[in-house]
């Protein structure tokens, strides 16, 4: 056998035995995510101005939170799912332009994932891997939210037919962190966008005479957040022989 070959074989043992740990390992994990509001992804500071009051409506972070279950099928991939419970906190910043009383409004939009998503993962060092994955996100709203005080309202309406239901896209890069009794640490990035509008505020102010001004802008729902992982450690299942009998 020549050299060239001999590096080859030796190459694709070593890929076959790393790629390996992971097939036919189902193991759970928690995970929380802190949110991060950019104007990057619309998920900025919105303002909307009529004749009569101008109102900056904005997204403030938040949170997700929850149980994950991976299933690892073939060497390279595996397969995620869970339950996550995700908080987006909002501000509302309203203004009567006549009379320039203004005044501000927090709120939070609650809402429950069920993600599904490929895993692709590599192996960097003897514990090190990193992985990348995509795929959906079945998000449960089960509420609108309204709130106020004797000046002012909000009310942010879920929007859409089914305005419960908001599948959305999801996408994962990050690094994992992997020992034989203490399970695996994991840092990445996710980002997570609806594919449609996710709800409509409205800002309203109520003017002493009894006159009610109102504005409002769409809340698109995307969000980046910065993920920290922790799975349990899981033996790879045995395979079932099957006894040959006479």
């Amino acid at each position: 056998m020549s050299d060239i070959k001999f590096k080859i074989l030796i190459a694709l043992l070593v890929v076959n035995i790393t790629m390996h740990s992971q097939e036919n390992v189902t193991t759970v994990g928690f995970q929380f995510k802190p949110i991060i509001s950019t104007k990057f992804i619309d998920a900025g500071v919105e303002e909307s101005t009529t004749d009569w009051i101008n109102a900056e409506f904005e997204h403030t972070g938040g949170y997700a939170m929850g149980m994950i279950i991976r299933r690892g099928f073939t060497p390279t991939l595996s397969v995620e799912t869970g339950i996550s419970y995700i908080k987006r906190n909002y501000q509302i910043r309203v203004t009567d332009l006549d009379s320039l009383l203004t005044g501000e409004m927090n709120y939070t939009l609650v809402a429950y994932q069920i993600p599904i998503q490929g895993l692709v993962y590599a192996r960097l060092t003897d514990k090190l891997w990193m992985n990348a994955s995509g795929g959906f996100g079945l998000n449960f709203l089960p509420s609108d939210v309204r709130s106020a005080t004797f000046e002012y309202r909000q009310t942010t309406y879920r929007t859409g037919t089914v305005n419960w239901f908001k599948p959305s896209l999801i996408a994962n890069y990050g690094f994992e962190y992997r020992t034989k009794k203490d399970g695996y640490f994991y840092l990445g990035a996710s980002f997570d966008r609806p594919f449609s509008e996710l709800a409509l505020a409205r800002a309203t102010i109520r003017r002493s005479d009894g006159e009610e001004r109102t504005t409002g802008s769409v809340y698109t729902g995307a969000y980046l957040t910065i993920d920290f992982r922790y799975f349990f450690h899981e033996d790879p299942e045995r395979r079932r022989r099957v006894k040959k009998t006479k």
